[in-house]
């Protein structure tokens, strides 16, 4: 890759939005009609790299704050939230945000895939690990069905660009994220982070060995959590990356997004026979993992136990919470009990009695 990657400065405003379409005059541009929606007032609509493409169909447009109040309530309360979005937490802390925020709204084709995305956005924040803030919303129409949609907050901030693994990791090397099983866990992590270094050297990107660890761990953990934990077929170099400050020379992990294909029935359950080589990586964070884990199913004060009431207040759609909290349950038995068993296997003391009281 060859080209470097330029900053556009704000005196070229009136040139870089030349040929973007003024959504006022267009007869084509459509967008989902309800309460606390609006357009922009430019759109990038003929770019390559800004065509939407998957399995929904999708609309850029914003979202007034109001739609938002779980999202800023939870960083006010919660330092440790791993929601990441368009604004900073300081902005968000003192207030110096705008009352609408950049979103991305997508029209899941099934009602599964719109409360999938929701509660797995919910359980990566749990854990702790970087991701983007979903929530469902619905558009009513008198004598018909509603439309269901999931409202994505954008994850992108000023002078940020969107970096694909696919754009520097060759497919020719099989180093794809979702196929950890072909070149073993460690040299999949290894290479892709070994061709980030690559492209970021390419193209002046600031960066330490720390900060490549750190991503390296941040793939550690999305692999851990949506492939095994919550059975995401859809985690691949294609949705995966870093998000590059094109004016500071730094980057960071591009957060967990497009979850929609989470508590799958078409999930291997053969992959749970890798996780020895993700405690063999990592076992502390591993550990971490596992006492986060068994931590969800532990009750509240409520009486439930802490997964229900996360997807109690998370999802609509009682009979399809039901389905997704049973293929969770399943999903953490297994890891387990495997867990168990290559721990036994290794010698170490680690039976869990509680983890195995409260997942029998």
């Amino acid at each position: 890759m060859t080209d470097k990657i330029e900053y556009t400065a704000d005196e070229n405003y009136e040139e870089y939005i030349k040929n973007f379409t003024r959504t006022d005059e267009s007869i084509l541009r459509k967008i989902p009609n309800m309460r606390g929606v609006k357009d922009f007032d430019f759109v990038d609509e003929s770019s390559r790299s800004n065509r939407l493409t998957g399995y929904s169909d999708k609309y850029c447009v914003r979202a007034h704050v109001m739609l938002l109040r779980d999202l800023v309530k939870e960083i006010l309360i919660n330092p440790n939230s791993s929601y990441q979005f368009c604004y900073t937490t300081e902005e968000i802390m003192t207030g110096s945000f705008p009352e609408y925020f950049s979103v991305l709204m997508k029209q899941p084709d099934s009602l599964h895939a719109v409360e999938s995305e929701v509660f797995a956005s919910r359980l990566l924040n749990y854990f702790g690990v970087p991701v983007v803030y979903n929530r469902r919303i619905d558009k009513g129409y008198p004598h018909y069905e509603s439309s269901k949609y999931v409202m994505s907050v954008d994850m992108i901030r000023r002078n940020e660009k969107l970096v694909l693994l696919n754009d520097f990791v060759p497919l020719t090397g099989h180093y794809d994220v979702s196929r950890y099983d072909r070149n073993g866990l460690k040299e999949t992590l290894d290479m892709n982070c070994h061709y980030l270094k690559a492209y970021l050297d390419s193209e002046g990107i600031n960066y330490t060995e720390d900060d490549i660890e750190n991503y390296k761990l941040f793939l550690f953990n999305s692999i851990l959590i949506r492939i095994m934990l919550l059975g995401d077929m859809d985690l691949r170099n294609g949705n995966a990356g870093i998000l590059i400050d094109i004016k500071n020379k730094t980057f960071r992990p591009l957060p967990n997004f497009d979850m929609e294909k989470s508590f799958s029935t078409l999930a291997n359950s053969n992959r749970f026979s890798y996780l020895k080589e993700f405690y063999d990586l990592y076992p502390k964070e591993y550990d971490e993992f596992i006492r986060k884990m068994i931590g969800l199913f532990e009750p509240t004060k409520r009486g439930l136990p802490l997964y229900e009431v996360i997807a109690r207040k998370s999802m609509r759609e009682e009979s399809v919470a039901n389905s997704i909290m049973y293929k969770l349950y399943t999903s953490a038995s297994e890891i387990l009990d495997e867990t168990l068993r290559f721990k036994k296997v290794l010698g170490e003391d680690d039976n869990n009695e509680k983890g195995k009281e409260i997942l029998a």
